[in-house]
């Protein structure tokens, strides 16, 4: 992420707050200052708690999920109302951009980034059975032990 027009000071106020709603589990991974841009990156310090992303496949990740990353954009954006903030995703700043989802799954599989986390009681056996399901929606249907014993018989 980068964030433009906002001081260093402030995106750890913001950090600060945010912790205090996330129970102090998220933190920089990476925190660049370059001139008038800031490059940083959030991430939780145990994948267990709360505010952690989860893969398509249900396994935990040390990334912020997408509502830590939206509230970290508000709590910025209340803090320094002219701040932009540039993702991947989006462009955001006091006219709008934020909240915005993104499919980061597969076409087999489909998962939108605001289900890949606990937050909305997804579970990670949820997201594993949801994959399984996928996958045998897509392979072919293998036959009966009962017809292949028939089909040898008239061989």
């Amino acid at each position: 992420m980068e964030f433009r027009n906002v001081s260093e000071i402030e995106l750890k106020e913001a950090l600060r707050l945010l912790n205090a709603e996330y129970k102090g589990n998220i933190t920089f991974n990476r925190f660049d200052i370059e001139r008038s841009l800031i490059r940083a990156t959030l991430r939780v310090i145990d994948s267990k708690k709360v505010g952690s992303r989860l893969s398509y496949s249900g396994r935990r990740l040390t990334s912020a999920c997408w509502h830590v990353h939206g509230r970290f954009f508000e709590i910025v954006l209340k803090i320094n109302p002219n701040a932009k903030i540039t993702t991947s995703f989006a462009r955001i700043d006091k006219n709008g951009g934020n909240w915005e989802d993104k499919d980061i799954g597969s076409m087999i599989n489909p998962l939108m980034f605001s289900e890949a986390c606990q937050c909305e009681g997804t579970t990670q056996k949820q997201l594993k059975n949801r994959l399984a399901q996928s996958y045998k929606a897509f392979m072919p249907k293998q036959p009966e032990k009962q017809e292949l014993n028939e089909k040898v018989k008239w061989i």
